[in-house]
């Protein structure tokens, strides 16, 4: 997650649509005001040799650690601030720890992606390192959450939380609209595309349809969890 004070903006990050290398562009607007959860320890260098803001100002202050009990004893039991903001955090969460002024006023941006394309991402990603293939339908079966797994980053109470949706599939095409929309983030799909940040885990020569053959059930599943995107987005089976 991101949070810029000039321009108000709100990056609420799902998974596996490209939301760290987005992240680390987006950290070059960022201000010493701005709110910045980290990322993996190779990506964070990979953000300071660019020469942009890193992780900063995402834990409770030691003023809200003293006026809660449960606060103050985790910071006892961890020696360290507890966070206050993290990497995938719902949007619902963000919105009652950021307030209603800071949540009304800012842009929300989030990132969609084809959901049959983004469960077999998820599933080589899940298994990298593994020789993987044939058992996609039974890692699906095994871990039902992940059919529709960024609900909570990109629903607030079943309505889709964020203003500005860039779609996986187009992302030159809609970052460069965020541009118009926003122009203090001019040159930012340019910077975006220099970035490659948990990239080369998925073989490219196999389509997503193509793990989903034979799996009838399945298919009607990544469907109803994923209703509402696929509705607004007419996304289909490949």
């Amino acid at each position: 997650m991101i949070l810029l004070k000039d321009p108000p903006l709100i990056f609420l990050k799902p998974r596996k649509v490209a939301g760290t290398s987005f992240e680390i562009a987006l950290s070059k607007y960022a201000r010493d005001d701005s709110i910045i959860t980290p990322i993996s320890p190779e990506d964070e260098r990979a953000r300071k040799d660019l020469g942009f803001w890193s992780a900063q100002n995402y834990k409770f202050s030691f003023s809200e650690v003293a006026q809660d009990k449960a606060l103050a004893l985790r910071t006892l039991y961890h020696r360290s601030l507890p966070k206050k903001y993290y990497n995938h955090i719902p949007a619902e969460l963000a919105k009652r720890r950021l307030g209603d002024e800071i949540w009304r006023k800012s842009l929300k941006v989030s990132i969609v992606r084809n959901p049959f394309d983004q469960l077999v991402s998820m599933y080589f990603w899940q298994n990298k390192g593994d020789k993987v293939g044939g058992g996609f339908g039974s890692w699906l079966i095994q871990n039902p959450d992940y059919l529709n797994i960024n609900r909570h980053q990109v629903q607030l109470r079943g309505e889709l939380a964020a203003d500005f949706l860039i779609r996986y599939e187009a992302l030159e095409e809609d970052i460069k609209l965020l541009e118009m929309q926003v122009p203090q983030l001019t040159g930012l799909w340019q910077t975006f595309s220099t970035i490659s940040a948990k990239g080369g885990i998925r073989p490219k020569q196999k389509s997503a349809a193509s793990f989903f053959d034979g799996e009838p059930g399945l298919v009607e599943a990544v469907k109803f969890f994923n209703a509402a995107i696929i509705a607004k987005f007419d996304y289909q089976l490949f």
